[in-house]
């Protein structure tokens, strides 16, 4: 059975986009949730100060959904390169990104 091209890549970038969907699920909610207080002290002098006191801590997944989103997105760059390489009969040694450093990706 012949696979679509690219199909491995749109299959992490979609996976990616679920997770960003997740992601502002979660964050939508917790803004809701009224995480935070603000008051205004006043001092004696008449110095007025902005109180924020935050009493819900983010939800602790979100830095899991966030590094989920980036990496499925990564990997949807780094296999639509390898098969873009395939197809062109090319080395199959390929990754992304392909320079070690910026100043020498610059130099491509």
């Amino acid at each position: 059975m012949d696979k679509r091209p690219f199909e491995a890549s749109l299959l992490k970038l979609e996976r990616g986009r679920k997770h960003i969907v997740d992601f502002m699920a979660v964050i939508n909610a917790y803004l809701k949730s009224g995480f935070f207080k603000l008051s205004v002290d006043s001092d004696p002098q008449g110095t007025s100060r902005l109180r924020l006191e935050v009493n819900t801590p983010l939800p602790r997944d979100v830095p899991l959904i966030v590094g989920d989103a980036i990496h499925n997105l990564r990997a949807s760059l780094d296999l639509a390169v390898c098969e873009a390489v395939t197809l062109a009969n090319a080395t199959r040694n390929t990754k992304f990104p392909f320079a070690a450093t910026e100043m020498i990706f610059e130099t491509f």
